[in-house]
Formats: C-alpha cells, sequence, structure tokens
C-alpha cells in the first residue's frame, strides 16, 4: 500500500473543493470586521455550522499543503530509480496546486473584505434612504375631494389620510429595522405632529370636581397613529434614546387647552 494512493489524491482533492465552496457560501462575509485583530476575535466567537466550516477549511489547507510539500521532497530523490513514485508525484501535483490557490485565495479574500463590507454598507444606507424620503413624500399626500356647494360642486384638498398612515407605518418598520436612523424619525415624526394637529372637533366637557371646562381636541387619525408608533417603541428603541440622550418634545402641539 503506497503512502500517497490514487484514492488519497481524489479524496484530498475532493475535501478541498468541498473547503472552499463551503467557505463561500457559510462565511458571513457582511457580519465580518474590517481589522485583522477585531476578525480573528470574531472567529473566535464563531459557533455551529460556520466555525466549523473554517475550522476545516484552514487544517485541510494547511494540512495538505504541508503534507504534500514534504512528500514531494522526500521523494524526488528516487524517481530516477522507482517509476511508481513519478507516478504519483505527478498525481499529487493537482492536489499542491490546488491546496496552494486555497492559501493565496485566503488572505486575498480577507483583504477585500472591508471593501465587501463597505459596499454593502453604502448600498443598505442608500437603500434606507430612499425608503425613508418616499415616506416623507407620502406623509405629506393630499386628495382633492368635491363638495356640493348650492346648486353645484366645488373642489377642495385634503391630506390624504390613508397614505399618511401607510407612510407613518413604514417609518415605525424602518426605525425599528435600524436603529441608526431611529432618531431622526421620531423627529420626523415629531415635527408632523407639531405642524399637523388637524383637529377634526371640539368638545366642552366640564369636570364636575373643580367646575372647570376643558375644550377637547379630536385629533385625526394620523396623529393618533403616530401617538400609537410612540408607544409601541421596542426596548431596544427607548434604550438607543436614553444612550443618545433624547427627548419627546412635544411643547408646540396641545391636545387640550384649558379655559
Amino acid at each position: 500500500m503506497t503512502l500517497f494512493s490514487n484514492y488519497t489524491n481524489f479524496g484530498t482533492v475532493m475535501l478541498v473543493i468541498i473547503g472552499l465552496m463551503l467557505f463561500a457560501l457559510l462565511c458571513p462575509w457582511r457580519n465580518l470586521p474590517t481589522n485583522l485583530d477585531t476578525l480573528l476575535k470574531s472567529l473566535w466567537r464563531l459557533s455551529g455550522t460556520v466555525a466549523v466550516t473554517w475550522a476545516i477549511f484552514v487544517l485541510v489547507l494547511i494540512g495538505t499543503t504541508a503534507y504534500v510539500i514534504l512528500w514531494l521532497i522526500h521523494h524526488l530523490g528516487t524517481v530516477g530509480t522507482n517509476t511508481d513514485h513519478l507516478r504519483q508525484i505527478i498525481l499529487a501535483i493537482p492536489v499542491l496546486i490546488a491546496a496552494l490557490a486555497g492559501l493565496i485565495a485566503l488572505p486575498v479574500t480577507l483583504i477585500r473584505l472591508p471593501y465587501t463590507r463597505r459596499q454593502t454598507l453604502v448600498e443598505e444606507e442608500g437603500l434606507i434612504t430612499d425608503r425613508i424620503n418616499a415616506a416623507v413624500l407620502w406623509l405629506g399626500s393630499e386628495k382633492i375631494v368635491k363638495v356640493t356647494v348650492g346648486d353645484g360642486t366645488a373642489e377642495h384638498t385634503e391630506p390624504n389620510i390613508e397614505v399618511r398612515i401607510g407612510a407613518i407605518l413604514a417609518l415605525e418598520r424602518i426605525a425599528k429595522n435600524n436603529l441608526d436612523v431611529h432618531l431622526q424619525i421620531m423627529e420626523l415624526l415629531l415635527t408632523y405632529v407639531q405642524n399637523h394637529p388637524h383637529p377634526n372637533e371640539e368638545r366642552q366637557v366640564q369636570y364636575k370636581q373643580t367646575g372647570s371646562f376643558v375644550i377637547q381636541l379630536l385629533v385625526s387619525p394620523d396623529i393618533q397613529i403616530i401617538a400609537d408608533v410612540f408607544a409601541r417603541r421596542t426596548p431596544p428603541q427607548i434604550a438607543f434614546e436614553i444612550k443618545n440622550e433624547f427627548r419627546f418634545d412635544m411643547s408646540r402641539q396641545h391636545s387640550r387647552r384649558t379655559i
């Protein structure tokens, strides 16, 4: 039984190829850090399939390369006297090429990671910005309504509440999924509330205990939805607000006034 049989050659080549494929498919490209020290720490903390894949891939590359090189050095001197060794050396060359290609590709891939990650972040930020801009346009949506005036009809514009509610809910979803823009979206919704109170009607209420009268403004559905959005803020969102010393300033919005 030879030290480096045909089956060993075939199995090693297939193992290297499988390692390359798994590395390309399972490597968490978008979550890897950009500097080597943090990268190594992240790899140390990896668990499950990804960690096993990394370990197998690196060990196979290093082990295969070292084994083939040592085997070639050991048997090069006997090529002239042993044709079987020559055949085995020829079969070992593809294995060595595959292993060296993997070792070369690994550092090149690590070098490219910062650029790939940066490009991905730029694309994601651009997509988020586009979604926010679209929602802002929807917040100003209006519709033309025809009303009967005497014997004829007249047209006037009023807020398109349905579209505005959709924009508010879209902004809520963006804020929950992206804490980086959470504060900006909260400020945007606060500004909307401050500038668009839209009272539908007023009703006078007398409190029996004090005898004072209070006029309550019944706000429109879009303002009520924003109030619900504020109430549905998740613990991570609230923690982010506390960390950045963000406070809700409703000083310009009066939902009730005393007379």
